[in-house]
Order: C-alpha cells, then sequence, then structure tokens
C-alpha cells in the first residue's frame, strides 16, 4: 500500500480535517501521514507528498528558499477568496504550484489534484539545484525595504521621511511601488506580506 506524506502550513484545523478527507477519497488506495507545521525549514521536508501553504497576498511572487530543493510532490498553495491568478511568471521554486481558493468548489479542487498528480515528475537533484538560475522572483529594493520597516514599526509618513531624509512625496512612492509590485490592494495586505518577509527573513537565517 502507497504511503502518502502530507504536510500543512496551515493554522485551520477544519481545514486540514476535510482536506483529508478529500485527499483519502481521492487517493483510497494510499495511506496517509499526514502532520501541520508552523514553518517549513531549508533542507528539511523535501520529499513530502504532498505540501499544502497558506499563503497572503503576494507571497506568491517572493523566494522561498526553504522549497529550492523539494524534490517532487504536488505543492498547493491555499489563498484568499478573492485571489485570481492571472497568470504570468512564478519564482522557479513555485512553479509547479497549484492555488486553490477558500471558498474553490471541490470539483475544480479535485480535477487540480488529479491534473498534479498525472503530471508529477520527481527531478533530479542537479535539477532541484538549478531552480533559482534565472528566477525571476520580486523583492524589496534595500530603501524599500527600510521604508517597509519604518511601516510595520507604526512610524507615520511624515515620521518615515524625516527618519530616511526623504520628502513624504518619495515616501508614498515607495509605498505604492510595493502595493503595485506585489499585487496589494490595501493596507492589510501590506501588513500582512511585510510580516511574512520579516519572520521568514529571520528563519532562513537560521
Amino acid at each position: 500500500m502507497t504511503m502518502l506524506n502530507v504536510i500543512y502550513k496551515n493554522d485551520n484545523n477544519f481545514f486540514k480535517l476535510g482536506f483529508n478527507a478529500l485527499l483519502e477519497s481521492l487517493f483510497p488506495a494510499a495511506m496517509f501521514s499526514s502532520s501541520a507545521v508552523n514553518k517549513i525549514y531549508k533542507g528539511k521536508d523535501t520529499a513530502t507528498d504532498i505540501m499544502v501553504l497558506s499563503l497572503c497576498r503576494g507571497e506568491e511572487y517572493i523566494c522561498h528558499p526553504e522549497l529550492q530543493h523539494r524534490r517532487g510532490g504536488i505543492l498547493i498553495g491555499l489563498v484568499g477568496k478573492q485571489f485570481r491568478w492571472r497568470g504570468g511568471i512564478l519564482p522557479s521554486c513555485l512553479k509547479e504550484m497549484i492555488f486553490i481558493q477558500q471558498d474553490e468548489k471541490i470539483y475544480r479542487i479535485i480535477a487540480q489534484i488529479k491534473r498534479a498528480r498525472m503530471q508529477e515528475a520527481t527531478p533530479s537533484m542537479n535539477q532541484s539545484d538549478m531552480r533559482c538560475h534565472d528566477c525571476r522572483h520580486r523583492k524589496l529594493s534595500r530603501q524599500q525595504e527600510k521604508v517597509a520597516a519604518a511601516l510595520l514599526a507604526g512610524l507615520s509618513v511624515r515620521e518615515i521621511a524625516g527618519k530616511l531624509a526623504l520628502s513624504e512625496k518619495t515616501v508614498f512612492s515607495h509605498k505604492r511601488i510595493i502595493m503595485s509590485k506585489f499585487k496589494l490592494r490595501h493596507d492589510v495586505d501590506l501588513v500582512l506580506l511585510l510580516n511574512y518577509l520579516r519572520s521568514s527573513s529571520a528563519g532562513h537565517n537560521d
């Protein structure tokens, strides 16, 4: 009997129970070993059969070093109800990701998982090591990082301008560029993404 390892980076227990039941109905001949984590660490969990990650808006555009050496398996990004992926270039480590909205119809989820399972191919380690070559992930400039850190610290635009020796217009411009670069809709999206970037940056230094 096939054993499928499933990892959830998701804190919704009801979702995990429901998704486990869905997987069991899709793969009735398999046994499942599932676990929930708060963070995926680089070099670990590389051979997971199914990985389900909750993504904040904009996270689909950034580098995920913890996934660089993932060897095959189905990668699922759980996204918000208003998310609409309109195509484009994903970071190399997410190029096989399938996106599932929180309110996705069951038949669509089933179709996506079946298609991903059929297309699944386990890359060699050499292929995995080349994931970062010519990757088109998006990132903040040095100045944008400084503005982002100040925004997270709760500083006003005027305070940020004074601290960084910039005009208020320039601070607004940096914020607008960040919002546009990561397709963010409002300040809540911005704060969630910046918090993720800060926490993931700390984790990647472990």
